[in-house]
């Protein structure tokens, strides 16, 4: 059931774009946590589709166009779990799915402060998830300001937390959806946020890092 580490970047970039191209209609126009909740949410409805006989928890969108939400979260941002069925043969009733086992963990933090990373990357080292993917938010306007983001994270991981990592995981940074000063990146620099989106494919093997082609 274990999806490869392109395909899941794949999803990740698909679903930032979808997000960025329906920015402004129905109630995503100016609602940047909309906006978020409604990325993640694809990336969602994605992994659905392949962990197909698993329980895939997250906060899902059905419609841009009104506010219902479906679903919910379940430890993480977004995760799969495998289920076993339990009874309580007392009553009738008494039916419940009980979580056995993750088989994949994602965390989408797009505030840039080391605090809210080791927070959110801590729960995918804690999850001991079969997979995992981490999205960092990009907050920086210039391209050597991403740049010398991107670097800091990922050497963080190689230097400090690669004894703690035990299979490889997508890390995505994708820019976020929200304000900056008055107004969204989305908005301001619509025409080249998609290509600030950089995602990398973290190799247990290595300690390295290597970049995924879109």
């Amino acid at each position: 059931m274990r999806l490869t580490n392109d395909d899941v970047a794949r999803i990740v970039f698909n679903a930032f774009q979808k997000a960025l191209s329906e920015k402004d209609n129905g109630l995503l126009k100016d609602n940047n946590p909309l906006r978020s909740s409604y990325f993640v949410s694809q990336i969602g409805d994605e992994l659905k589709k392949h962990f197909q006989g698993a329980k895939t928890h997250y906060q899902a969108i059905e419609s841009i166009f009104n506010e219902k939400k479906k679903g919910g979260e379940w430890l993480y941002d977004i995760c799969v779990t495998l289920q076993l069925n339990i009874r309580d043969t007392r009553h009738k009733d008494g039916i419940a799915d009980i979580n056995t086992n993750i088989l994949f963990a994602c965390e989408s933090e797009f505030d840039t402060k080391i605090s809210a990373f080791a927070t959110d990357f801590g729960k995918l080292l804690c999850s001991n998830a079969n997979q995992y993917l981490y999205i960092q938010g990009l907050d920086q306007s210039t391209f050597n300001g991403r740049a010398s983001f991107i670097s800091e994270r990922k050497n963080l991981i190689k230097n400090n937390l690669w004894h703690q990592i035990k299979d490889d995981f997508v890390l995505a940074f994708i820019p976020t959806p929200g304000k900056k000063r008055e107004k969204s990146f989305w908005d301001t620099h619509e025409n080249e946020v998609l290509g600030w989106a950089s995602i990398w494919i973290y190799d247990v093997s290595k300690n390295d890092f290597v970049e995924y082609k879109k």
